[in-house]
């Protein structure tokens, strides 16, 4: 019987040809500080002002040249390193990870624009899906959603560079396991039951660059992408970017038929790194002012 699912897998993988989408699967080997520690961060919203909070968590390995979406967001002229958490490796426990969304509970106010990152690992089995921290444990949507949902802003982005991440927003959603919500928008690593994985791109000087949704969309950020002309790098800008990019590895990905057999084999998923969005704000969602 596994077989034979296996082999429809692989029909089906074919025949849906035009809904690919690369998935992402990170590695967790080196080990960093946070850059910015929840006790240093005391600042609270008192005006009407809109102010940019923060978080970026970045699970990855550092032999290969991946640029910090931190970097990216922080050397912005509307964001403030002192509104951002960065935890990086060995620091993302599942504490400091739930403790870093309560932050911004704390700290924003219906003014001011939500930004939420994280790359990891990513699980999906039985009605339960979510993210690993550094140490391995789990943390389902509905934990993340209890607290996203307590955070008052005028809008709100989540990223999930992670395998099944494209799961996490459902179309007929179960109240504690998607992430829905009114002013909120949801970028995704990977299609619907889909693992992801990351491309890799040779550089001049020999190193590899890492073609996940997390680097592409920081590298968004950095070009300034504005394709409505409004001096705005907007998150639903910063997606096409990525999409478009990420495009060409995870069509390569997911047509290499012996690495997807492999994945079926070991997991009963196929490897669908295509980057999906979810988006329930007016407009588009101001990111980046340029």
């Amino acid at each position: 019987m596994k077989f034979k699912n296996v082999f429809l897998s692989i029909v089906t993988m074919v025949l849906l040809s035009n809904f690919i989408f690369t998935p992402f699967y990170s590695s967790s080997i080196s080990v960093f500080d946070c850059r910015t520690s929840l006790q240093n961060m005391l600042e609270t919203d008192t005006d009407n002002n809109t102010e940019y909070w923060g978080v970026v968590i970045e699970i990855t390995d550092t032999v290969y040249n991946i640029p910090s979406l931190y970097n990216s967001i922080t050397s912005s002229k509307n964001w403030n390193s002192s509104r951002v958490i960065h935890i990086i490796g060995a620091n993302a426990s599942k504490k400091a990870i739930l403790e870093s969304i309560e932050w911004m509970c704390n700290h924003s106010d219906s003014n001011d624009i939500v930004f939420f990152a994280v790359s990891s690992h990513g699980f999906s089995f039985r009605d339960s899906r979510g993210i690993v921290s550094w140490h391995n444990e789990l943390i389902n949507i509905g934990e993340l959603n209890e607290k996203f949902n307590r955070i008052e802003a005028q809008g709100i982005c989540l990223l999930f560079d992670c395998c099944h991440s494209g799961e996490f927003v459902k179309k007929y959603p179960l109240k504690t396991h998607t992430l829905e919500a009114e002013n909120r928008v949801v970028l995704m690593s990977t299609w619907r039951n889909g693992l992801g994985t990351a491309g890799w791109i040779k550089n001049n000087n020999g190193t590899l660059t890492s073609v996940s949704l997390r680097n592409t969309v920081g590298e968004a950020i950095e070009k300034h992408i504005d394709y409505n002309n409004d001096s705005i790098c907007s998150v639903e800008e910063a997606f096409q970017y990525a999409k478009q990019v990420i495009f060409p590895y995870a069509l390569e990905t997911f047509f290499n038929v012996f690495f997807q057999i492999i994945y079926l084999l070991k997991s009963s998923h196929l490897v669908i790194p295509f980057p999906t969005i979810y988006d329930n704000y007016e407009g588009e969602l101001p990111l980046v002012m340029i």
